[in-house]
């Protein structure tokens, strides 16, 4: 299974009224993550999404989606 980021992640990010910087900051995890997931250019670990997911307090299926590889 991979885990990608659904196309509006960046909008959820700034209705939630983060910055990258500042997700990356309460998630724990490095700036260019944020960007790298929300451009689609990576796929986040499973604990990487869980966190992006509980910061923005918002259901997995919501923020994210699985695909079989």
């Amino acid at each position: 299974m991979v885990i990608l980021a659904r196309k509006d992640l960046r909008g959820y990010r700034i209705r939630a009224g983060f910055s990258v910087e500042g997700l990356a900051r309460e998630a724990g995890v490095n700036q260019a993550t944020i960007s790298y997931i929300e451009n689609r250019k990576r796929n986040p670990s499973p604990a990487t999404a869980k966190k992006i997911c509980d910061v923005l307090q918002q259901p997995f299926d919501v923020l994210f989606e699985l695909k079989e590889e």
